[in-house]
């Protein structure tokens, strides 16, 4: 049986374009991926050479995931922008999407209360409390595809695209409260509490993918190898600080008071490296359509958490000339190295293989796909546990004597994370366009995907030094001692097998008003809300 017979009589794939998936049009979504519309074509470079004209992409042509609503201002906030032009055999493409939001928020919460103790029906404590909020919240996201190729439809076709997704969170949290309280009948001040508290989370992700494109006419079918790699950057930052002075004399000569600061910071970083390529066959004629495609992609690249916590100290004093000071810090290091990533963003094999066969006829157009896809892959996950703990006390006498100590905890493990995991999937999407006339037709799409996971999940201790300490006071003598605590070493170890099968439906209208302008629309199926409809408007020159 020759390769053209098996693209007719197999049932298939459409090349994937998953790492485009806020890129695609009406016709790629209404149909369940069976239709390729032109923006399809334009983020393969091998392909952009199908796409004829001086197509202009902005806001109306909603190519950012189809999610704009149709009389609803509050859909999307995204700026939308982009073009497909060539000169001569020249062919060029940019889309552009970007969003940028900023939220900011500031309350004031007062509680003013009194209070009868004693029960004469005169107060005796007046409390007041008042809480201030300023959060401010900003979100960046943009996303870029610039691709060129050199070519016709009838000549050998190479094309280079490069790919950039990048998000930005930045929050920041401030809260502080001033809360008193008072003698009603003496005026006298008995508590002066105050507490700031600032949070800062910082998060940064950095998308990319280089692509490149190689298509062949051979005989009446078309060859193409497309090439791609694509490194990806996550960085998140947690940053917190936390002080609560307390005063618990405010008004006498003899000073009570506590002062608290808490600091800490949390990091995470994560590089992957993708590698990938997948092999075109397609004939594509006047009557129908094959394709044949076979994808493998590896995934590599460590990950990098860190997690301090340190500057924790108390301050107590009682007395004009008694001072007693007692200092507690705490240093916690978390460092996390992993040689081979995590699940599937690292250490993953990806290997899919699929064939699409589209019938055309004058009124219908119908497409059926079949595709098979494994994943594996196995991750080792080195966590390495250090913490320090220190705690002085003086008790402000002005002698270093047994009554003065400084102790010092320090304590270590490691352990070790195994994940193993396999995945088959098999999708058999249809799809078809009913062209009611020249200017209006129909779409319809379903997808049904059966999955199969197997997991094991497993963490051991490879290294573990209980906690020492040593007391060291203040006349030289000093303290030893270990503690120990084996009851939560536990290993822990667990295998997991699903299986999941799932059916989804589309439909769409798409409306040519003329050579020059269509329409396509989606989520119509409620007449009276248009607020609900999606709608793009394209343009072509």
């Amino acid at each position: 049986m020759n390769l053209k017979k098996t693209l007719i009589m197999l049932t298939v794939i459409v090349f994937s374009v998953s790492m485009f998936a806020h890129f695609e049009s009406f016709r790629f979504v209404s149909t369940a991926g069976i239709l390729n519309g032109d923006i399809e074509y334009i983020l393969i470079p091998g392909e952009m050479v199908t796409v004829e004209g001086f197509n202009i992409y902005t806001n109306l042509s909603n190519f950012d995931g189809a999610q704009e609503f149709l009389l609803d201002p509050a859909a999307s906030d995204d700026y939308l922008i982009g073009t497909k032009f060539n000169y001569n055999e020249i062919h060029f493409a940019v889309l552009h999407a970007s969003r940028n939001e900023m939220d900011h928020w500031k309350g004031t919460y007062v509680e003013n209360y009194y209070e009868d103790i004693i029960g004469n029906t005169e107060y005796d404590f007046h409390y007041l409390d008042s809480i201030y909020d300023d959060d401010l919240g900003v979100i960046s996201f943009e996303e870029t595809y610039a691709g060129i190729a050199y070519g016709s439809k009838e000549t050998m076709r190479v094309g280079f695209s490069y790919f950039r997704n990048s998000t930005k969170l930045e929050f920041d949290w401030n809260t502080t409260e001033q809360y008193n309280e008072y003698n009603v009948e003496t005026g006298e001040e008995l508590l002066d509490y105050y507490e700031s508290d600032n949070l800062i989370w910082d998060n940064n992700d950095i998308y990319q993918t280089f692509l490149l494109s190689f298509y062949q006419p051979v005989s009446d079918m078309l060859m193409g190898f497309n090439l791609y790699y694509a490194p990806s950057v996550d960085h998140e930052q947690w940053l917190g600080v936390d002080t609560i002075n307390e005063d618990f004399a405010p008004g006498a000569t003899t000073t009570s008071y506590i002062n608290t600061i808490d600091q800490w910071q949390e990091e995470f970083i994560a590089n992957t490296n993708v590698i990938g390529g997948d092999l075109v066959v397609k004939q594509d004629k006047e009557e129908y359509c094959g394709i044949f495609n076979v994808n493998y992609s590896y995934a590599m690249g460590p990950r990098t958490e860190r997690y301090y916590e340190d500057g924790i100290s108390y301050l107590f004093e009682t007395g004009p000339t008694a001072i007693d000071n007692w200092t507690y810090q705490e240093d916690e290091h978390i460092s996390t190295h992993d040689t081979l990533g995590t699940y599937m963003e690292t250490g993953m094999h990806r290997t899919s293989i699929g064939v699409k066969y589209i019938k055309k006829t004058e009124k219908v157009w119908f497409g059926g796909a079949a595709r098979f896809s494994m994943s594996a892959g196995d991750t080792l996950l080195m966590l390495n546990y250090e913490t320090t703990y220190t705690q002085t006390y003086d008790d402000g006498n002005g002698i270093a004597d047994a009554g003065d100590y400084t102790s010092v905890e320090t304590g270590s493990y490691a352990v070790e994370e195994i994940d193993n995991v396999v995945t088959h999937s098999i999708s058999l999407p249809v799809g078809v366009e009913f062209f009611a006339n020249n200017a209006l037709c129909f779409r319809l799409g379903a997808n049904t995907s059966l999955t199969w996971n197997n997991s094991f999940h497993s963490e051991k201790f490879s290294a573990y030094a209980p906690e020492e300490g040593i007391i060291t006071f203040g006349d030289g003598t000093f303290a030893e001692y270990i503690i120990e605590d084996p009851s939560w070493r536990d290993d822990y170890e667990e295998t997991y097998h699903g299986f999941t099968k799932r059916t989804n439906y589309y439909y769409g209208l798409g409306w040519t008003i003329s050579e020059n302008f269509w329409v396509d629309i989606m989520a119509f199926s409620d007449l009276t809300d248009l607020s609900g409809w999606e709608i793009s408007a394209n343009a072509k020159f």
